[in-house]
């Protein structure tokens, strides 16, 4: 089947009317991710961010918070797109996460580099954790569909590809059942 034919005639128009007949369903969770000070001031000295982090991540005591300081310092790390430190990322989001399996923000972030290294099943299996906890965040079917590609899973990875298109477009869209690859 070609793109073109997934995406004209009844099946297009079936897809579309049940998607919005089920967007009423849904509701939103609240994000129970705390937000404790540290480690979001990298816009300055970089060295001194770093070590002001360091001492955040330290000293924090509670489990979940100290799962989100964390992802801080991985996502800061990731944000400079150098592929030597992922590897250094990937630990401290794979510490955030067994401290707080919930912290979704750093599956979504460890399935990201993932996907950058070709690791597709890991992405996928991060990724699709982290749609679980946070279904109604259509980012992480983006991503989840990019994994699903490189897995030669094309009509999965466009159903999570039209979610996000028509999610962008302003049309509500619950999100569907799919249960992961295995």
């Amino acid at each position: 089947m070609t793109g073109t034919a997934f995406f004209r005639g009844d099946r297009m128009r079936a897809i579309c009317f049940v998607l919005a007949l089920a967007a009423f369903s849904v509701s939103a969770r609240a994000d129970d991710m705390p937000d404790p000070p540290g480690c979001n001031d990298f816009g300055g000295e970089t060295s001194v961010a770093e070590a002001a982090c360091g001492a955040a991540i330290a000293k924090e005591a509670d489990p979940t918070a100290k799962s989100v300081l964390l992802y801080r310092r991985a996502y800061e790390i990731i944000d400079q797109h150098d592929f030597k430190t992922y590897p250094a990322a990937i630990a401290l989001l794979s510490q955030a996460i067994t401290l707080f399996p919930g912290n979704y923000r750093a599956l979504h972030e460890r399935a990201y580099v993932y996907n950058e290294f070709g690791h597709w099943a890991d992405a996928l299996k991060n990724i699709d954790q982290r749609i679980t906890l946070q279904p109604q965040e259509y980012d992480g079917y983006q991503e989840r569909a990019e994994a699903k590609l490189n897995l030669h899973d094309v009509e999965g990875a466009r159903s999570d590809d039209l979610i996000k298109q028509l999610k962008d477009a302003g049309v509500p869209v619950p999100p569907p059942d799919d249960p992961p690859m295995k």
